[in-house]
């Protein structure tokens, strides 16, 4: 961040700042985001390479039952998808499941699919849509129907309304 600083105009506020990634860099956009939360306040990771079998407690040394109601509150978004035929697919449900037995609430999301862009695209395209928003808009709008159908009629991530209520207030 220091040196992203010094290049950019970057706001100082962690609610301004977002980190995510797909594959390979969503196992760093999580491993970076969730280790700083002073930094971050929106994490996504989309079909995020494995972070270990089941030891993510070496990796997320600061997520912890007694941490969780803090990481929470501060944290507006913390998200994480991939698609169901998808080979890490797994992979990202044990975490998932770690993460909520400390008591973290990372919005978890499925679509059909595989390790491929079109997921991603929109996975990307939803989360996108909720960052540098409050944190009662973005329940608001995941609650709605972050689940819709696709052209071809297939279950996916892509919101029926979710765009349009951030979008256009």
């Amino acid at each position: 961040m220091p040196l992203v600083k010094r290049q950019y105009p970057l706001s100082d506020k962690r609610e301004d700042h977002a980190v995510a990634g797909l594959s390979m860099g969503g196992a760093e956009s999580l491993l970076v985001g969730l280790n700083h939360i002073d930094d971050f306040a929106y994490v996504g990771g989309f079909s995020s390479a494995p972070l270990g079998q089941s030891d993510y407690g070496s990796s997320f040394p600061g997520v912890t039952a007694r941490s969780a109601p803090d990481i929470n509150a501060r944290l507006r978004l913390l998200w994480i998808a991939c698609g169901t035929e998808d080979g890490l697919f797994d992979q990202n449900q044990k975490l998932i499941a770690w993460l909520k037995e400390k008591g973290l609430q990372p919005t978890a999301i499925q679509t059909p699919g595989m390790h491929v862009w079109m997921v991603w695209r929109d996975n990307l395209t939803n989360f996108a849509a909720l960052l540098f928003q409050s944190k009662s808009r973005i329940a608001q709008s995941t609650k709605a129907d972050l689940i819709g159908t696709n052209k071809r009629g297939q279950r996916r991530s892509q919101p029926s309304a979710c765009l349009s209520k951030i979008a256009c207030p």
